[in-house]
């Protein structure tokens, strides 16, 4: 058997990467898939909160009471910055996914190239080294 060259050390090396990319762009899909769940949930979340302000602002103007109305304005400025917040940090949480994810696919399509290079030079290599034996 004979011992391994440089070209096959980097190959192992690159090819053990590429499978890491993989199981990491995997996890990536999994955590969209849990997003939608999330988004989901976060629809209704919105409807409520949304239905809740402008029953608070009715029944503010219905009880026409100074406390209870500053009761209702603390609350809703309370609601509509949670609200706020919530779609800020989704469409962060987005965002990095999405990068997350093009990164991975164009660090393993970067690789699979590398591995395909070493793949050929390591075929040549093989096919001189046969032809001067026989």
């Amino acid at each position: 058997m004979r011992s391994t060259t440089t070209i096959d050390d980097m190959l192992s090396v690159t090819m053990g990467t590429t499978v890491g990319l993989i199981e990491i762009r995997e996890v990536i899909e999994k955590d969209y898939t849990i997003d939608e769940f999330d988004d989901k949930r976060r629809e209704h979340y919105i409807i409520t909160i949304r239905d809740s302000i402008e029953r608070l602002k009715k029944f503010a103007e219905d009880f026409q009471n100074t406390t209870f109305t500053n009761w209702v304005k603390r609350h809703i400025n309370f609601l509509e910055e949670d609200l706020k917040q919530q779609l800020f940090y989704e469409e962060l949480s987005d965002n990095l996914r999405d990068y997350l994810l093009q990164t991975v696919d164009y660090r393993t399509n970067k690789i699979k190239n590398e591995n395909h290079k070493l793949d050929k030079q390591l075929i040549m290599k093989n096919c001189k080294e046969n032809r001067t034996v026989g």
